[in-house]
């Protein structure tokens, strides 16, 4: 409360004025900020990404309208997350934004020979192009090396040199980036350098059809022994059983 004594030109007070004064304190919605996270994190409560120290009586507007401010990878949309807290008296709103961004890490497969010939160089290629990772680490079985012209074995494409012998072994890639780690894709390959088409070890458990050929880290022998595919991957380490069957 404010007293004011009015005084006139002649000296003479007035009678006294009085005023209340409500002092409001201004809202707070944190400041912005960017929010990084994996595909397979938990339910993430966005007030604590923001800087600052937001008020807690404040409310989400996501990228489809109003929001819990709760973000569960998978299942919420990736974009700009708004946290607005009401002023009050002659305050305005207060505003602040989160962006999330969830890496995308998921590779479709590895494009490459299934079958090689002879011996040589070989491109195997991680696809589809992830603007999302850092690296992609590829893991390559005994007997093949990284080829002179692979500049970078941590990008989407390996040029590997083919070992001597013909043999049967599976090349695996993984995405990483902002602390993430995708799924293990592989391709499973057959090196036929000296060995005739009969003489290849398909006869030892079954020849697969020509469609099966075509996806060939698709199939698998049903005991177990070696199989491709998302998230797992397993290589030989011999002629697989000749009891099972093809799946």
């Amino acid at each position: 409360m404010i007293t004011v004594t009015p005084t006139n030109a002649c000296g003479v007070d007035g009678p006294e004025r009085t005023a209340n004064i409500t002092v409001s304190s201004p809202p707070d919605a944190g400041e912005d900020a960017s929010l990084v996270l994996c595909t397979n994190a938990p339910p993430y409560l966005l007030l604590n990404a923001l800087n600052g120290t937001p008020d807690l009586n404040g409310s989400w507007t996501g990228p489809f309208g109003p929001d819990t401010g709760i973000f569960i990878p998978g299942s919420s949309p990736e974009g700009e997350y708004t946290y607005t807290v009401v002023g009050n008296g002659a305050c305005d709103d207060a505003i602040a934004t989160v962006t999330v961004n969830v890496m995308d890490l998921v590779l479709d497969g590895i494009t490459g020979p299934s079958t090689v010939d002879e011996p040589g160089t070989v491109l195997f290629t991680a696809t589809p192009t992830l603007v999302d990772a850092d690296s992609i680490v590829w893991s390559i079985p005994d007997g093949w090396s990284w080829a002179d012209n692979d500049l970078d074995p941590y990008d989407a494409e390996a040029y590997l040199d083919s070992p001597d012998e013909a043999v049967i072994d599976t090349i695996w890639a993984k995405a990483y980036g902002g602390g993430c780690t995708g799924d293990t894709e592989c391709l499973v390959t057959e090196l036929t350098v000296g060995v005739s088409r009969e003489q290849r070890r398909w006869p030892l458990f079954g020849v697969p059809q020509p469609e099966q050929r075509a996806l060939h880290h698709h199939y698998r022998w049903n005991t177990n022994q070696w199989s491709a595919g998302r998230s797992r991957c397993a290589r030989t380490t011999g002629p697989p059983s000749t009891s099972g069957h093809w799946e």
